[in-house]
């Protein structure tokens, strides 16, 4: 394969990372517009609607999620591909790339948005068993 191919598909990955994370910074504009609609929702109750506005924010909680775990999965892909591309076009000093060395690898940004989403996720659960009157946190007060 000639360099040309390798620089072509290497842009080529960049760009869909670029697309991927504008997807995910997307879909979390949307779910916090759905968030603060349902928080907004409860500040004004209507006890009949509670489990099904609650159960919504669950599914878009657990989707949110999945969807955040898909595109680490498929940045990483990228990334390794990247590092492929430029390991071969002798060019890794100068690749952006991070090193993942020392405590580097254990913090990324994208745990972040896998956090936020289990622990919304959790949160969404618990207010949805709460609107069925199964649960409450007062014995932990």
């Amino acid at each position: 394969m000639q360099d040309s191919d390798l620089i072509n598909i290497l842009q080529q990955n960049w760009s869909h990372i670029e697309h991927m994370e504008s997807e995910r910074l997307h879909f979390t504009s949307v779910y916090v517009v759905i968030v603060a609609a349902v928080f907004g929702y409860f500040s004004y109750r209507n006890s009949s609607l509670d489990f099904f506005i609650s159960l919504l924010l669950v599914v878009f909680s657990i989707l949110g999620l999945c969807i955040s775990l898909k595109i680490a999965a498929e940045i990483h892909n990228h990334i390794k591909a990247i590092n492929r591309i430029v390991t071969k076009l002798k060019v890794k000093e100068y690749s952006p790339l991070p090193l993942d060395e020392g405590w580097k690898k254990y913090i990324k940004v994208r745990y972040a948005f896998h956090i936020f989403y289990s622990i919304m996720s959790v949160v969404s659960l618990y207010l949805c068993l709460k609107s069925l009157g199964g649960i409450s946190l007062s014995y932990l007060f």
